[in-house]
């Protein structure tokens, strides 16, 4: 794994972005690398909608945790593994 770059963003003083995967409706996926566990992950950024009030945030917010939860209790090699989910600014990153 190398150094942080300028130009990459660092989260969770973890996980290093290092480029986009994908991008949808809710948000982008990264290519990040884990820098306590040395392994590269796949990173979702969920990033809410401009215009947005207060209440319509939380609901959103409160749907992409759940749906997170569910995913983690999931068991399948058709299915991702979520290993970790964080808040930062008004992002939901799950991992």
């Amino acid at each position: 794994m190398s150094p942080v770059d300028a130009n990459e963003r660092q989260i969770a003083d973890r996980y290093v972005l290092r480029a986009p995967l994908g991008r949808g409706g809710m948000g982008s996926v990264w290519l990040a690398d884990d820098t306590v566990l040395k392994r590269e992950v796949a990173i979702k950024e969920i990033v809410f909608p401009t215009g947005l009030s207060i209440s319509e945030i939380h609901a959103l917010r409160a749907r992409a945790m759940r749906e997170a939860r569910a995913a983690a209790g999931l068991s399948s090699p058709a299915v991702i593994t979520i290993f970790d989910v964080i808040q930062e600014e008004d992002h939901i990153e799950d991992r």
